[in-house]
């Protein structure tokens, strides 16, 4: 190979490696829109079919034995003189025959409690099932009655329970209260003294509606958190879902196992094969570029072959 032919080879050489890097980035922009439908495949396979019952939905109040036990965040009698604020959430699962007459009974329930329902949202989930969120405003020593009721006749998923103790922000408030009152009382006397002086009448009147205006406020708030204080906030959210009232849960046979996995592959494919024919639809525009760069790399090889000479 003489002299001139080995920068000529070098040439033709680097050529081809810049094709073939202009093929790969091509090929990965094809491929990288294909990955996520593939991911999402792997999540509906991990996942299992819609409609199966999770592990969540099983085991009645009256039955569990774990955490979501009905009666286990039960209140605990506070000390004398706390002020305290409690707000509770559930999550629950109800029999399908029951779900549309939940928030009418639930209602009558918390009115012989005395509270009543500052909330209610209802909707359909997915295959027309019915769920909601209902808010509801009982006496605060009515509140672990209500939900233990409510876990009763219904599966516990979630229960929360917490307490907000504003007993030094009370005090304070009261302190602060009776305070302003006292002042109120020497203005409207010193407002008698000052009868016949203009100036001084108004200098005191301003007063007295400066320290109205912060009793009035004080008064306000007092009133809400005396309401907080007596009455608790439950948030009940509700959906239907499997309940398991106990005994045994019967084992499928071999036969049935088979058939659901068939059934499940056969699920898997579909959705597989109507992945991958999204995927060619998508993909149609970059393979006919794909076979241009094709074609013009094979072009430029026989370019440079009949220019090189041996």
């Amino acid at each position: 190979m003489s002299d001139s032919q080995g920068p000529k080879r070098k040439r033709a050489l680097l050529l081809e490696l810049f094709l073939v890097l202009v093929v790969v980035v091509l090929v990965v922009s094809v491929l990288l829109p294909m990955l996520q439908p593939a991911r999402e495949l792997r999540m509906i396979t991990s996942v299992g079919r819609p409609g199966a019952p999770s592990a969540g939905a099983y085991g009645l109040a009256g039955d569990q034995t774990g955490p979501d036990k009905t009666g286990e965040a039960a209140l605990p009698e506070p000390p004398a003189g706390l002020k305290l604020i409690y707000t509770a959430e559930m999550r629950v699962a109800i029999e399908k025959d029951l779900a549309e007459a939940f928030p009418a009974k639930l209602a009558e329930r918390v009115k012989d409690c005395g509270g009543y329902v500052s909330e209610s949202l209802s909707w359909r989930q997915a295959g027309e099932k019915p769920a909601g969120r209902i808010t509801i405003r009982v006496p605060s020593d009515k509140l672990n009655e209500l939900m233990d009721w409510i876990g009763s006749g219904a599966t516990v998923l979630y229960r929360k329970l917490a307490v907000q103790d504003i007993t030094d922000q009370y005090v304070d408030m009261e302190v602060r209260l009776a305070n302003l009152q006292a002042i109120e009382v020497r203005l409207k006397d010193l407002l008698n003294k000052a009868a016949g002086k203009l100036d001084e009448v108004l200098k005191v009147e301003l007063e007295m509606q400066r320290v109205r205006g912060e009793i009035e406020q004080l008064q306000g708030r007092k009133r809400l958190w005396d309401h907080q204080v007596a009455f608790s906030t439950l948030t009940v959210s509700y959906e239907v879902g499997g309940v398991y009232r106990g005994g045994r849960v019967p084992t499928e046979s071999f036969a049935a196992r088979a058939r659901a996995a068939l059934a499940a592959s056969l699920d898997v494919f579909r959705v597989a094969m109507g992945v991958a024919a999204l995927g060619a639809i998508y993909a149609w525009p970059w393979l006919v570029l794909l076979l241009v760069v094709l074609v013009i790399v094979w072009l430029a090889r026989r370019v440079v072959c009949r220019k090189t000479p041996g």
